[in-house]
């Protein structure tokens, strides 16, 4: 069975990259605009890849963040993310990211 990776980014486009990507490497990624979106995302989880500029609200399962943000490193402190890359990032940098955080 392949790893769910729920993704949560506003953007359409970063979420159809980021989707194609992660599918390519094996990851079964549920991809939403908003947080509110994934609450029903329990089981199988093994990573949330979060865009900094969504709040989070009731996923449980491990974080990295993606953002433009310049506080990126700061906002990944809060929500107790494993790691973070600033946009834009190597699709390589996202996949090992993903891979090596993955639950």
């Amino acid at each position: 069975m392949d790893r769910i990776v729920v993704l949560i980014d506003d953007d359409e486009g970063n979420r159809a990259v980021i989707t194609d990507v992660l599918n390519d490497a094996g990851f079964d990624v549920h991809a939403y605009a908003d947080s509110r979106d994934a609450t029903g995302e329990r089981a199988g989880v093994a990573l949330v890849v979060l865009d900094g500029g969504q709040p989070l609200r009731d996923v449980d399962a491990p974080i990295v963040m993606v953002s433009a943000a310049a506080d990126i490193a700061e906002q990944a402190q809060r929500v107790g993310a494993r790691g973070w890359l600033r946009k834009p990032f190597a699709i390589d940098d996202l996949i090992d990211m993903v891979r090596g955080n993955a639950a």
